[in-house]
Order: C-alpha cells, then sequence, then structure tokens
C-alpha cells in the first residue's frame, strides 16, 4: 500500500476512535440516574383570536401570571377596567399579531378588562384570582 494510502487510514482509524470515545457516557452515580423533576409553569396562556380572548374567563392562583397571546392579524390591547381594591391596573399597549403581554397577579379577586380597539364588538374578558 503506497505511504499515502496507510497515513490517509491511520488518520481515519485515529478519527473514528476519537469519535467513539466522545460519545461513551462517562460512569454514571446513582444521583445520574434520577430524573430531573419536571418545570411546572404557574399560570395561563389566552389567545385573542379574531375578536374575543380565548378563554374569555379564566382562574389563576394569587402570585401566578398570565400570558396573552395575539394569534390574530389584528392589533389588540389587555387593558383592565375593573380591578380588586389595592391592585394595581394594567395595559399593554398594542400587541400586534405573535406578540405577547404577561401580568402577574397578585390581590385575590375579578379583573375586567377589554381590548381597546374592539371593546364595542365584544373583546372582553376576566380573570378570577384566587388566593
Amino acid at each position: 500500500m503506497p505511504s499515502s494510502l496507510k497515513r490517509h487510514s491511520a488518520l481515519g482509524a485515529a478519527f473514528a476512535i476519537a469519535t467513539f470515545a466522545c460519545s461513551i457516557p462517562a460512569a454514571s452515580t446513582a444521583a445520574d440516574l434520577v430524573p430531573a423533576p419536571a418545570v411546572q409553569q404557574s399560570g395561563a396562556i389566552v389567545k385573542m383570536n379574531r375578536l374575543r380572548f380565548a378563554p374569555q374567563t379564566i382562574t389563576v392562583r394569587a402570585g401566578e401570571t398570565v400570558v396573552w397571546q395575539n394569534a390574530s392579524f389584528s392589533t389588540h390591547t389587555v387593558t383592565s377596567e375593573i380591578v380588586p381594591p389595592g391592585a394595581a391596573a394594567f395595559d399593554s399597549g398594542g400587541i400586534r399579531r405573535r406578540g405577547q403581554f404577561s401580568h402577574t397577579f397578585t390581590v385575590p379577586g375579578e379583573y375586567h378588562y377589554y381590548c381597546a380597539p374592539h371593546r364595542q364588538m365584544g373583546m372582553v374578558g376576566t380573570v378570577v384570582v384566587q388566593p
């Protein structure tokens, strides 16, 4: 076999061994074999489709976050109308297609909100926050 082929064969074999060695996992301990706990998401997602919030009424616990996602071609808002005593009002401003807005609710009670451009068309919603 010519020397250049021997050199390429040797390099190929070294590469194959190195690649194989890198794919072998290191020694595992019992702790490595325990699956990681699932990440729990707290809160809820409200979709803005056409001229509706879906779901229109949602219930969460105090401290949880609600995310509104705009799946519509229209720009929408999430604007608070009535909030419980001691709670802060919120307004997302314009949310374009595929945009989102989130708000963390810390005060229990009912929050009524609407989409400013489409309120007259019935685009309203409620978040019920439980203690």
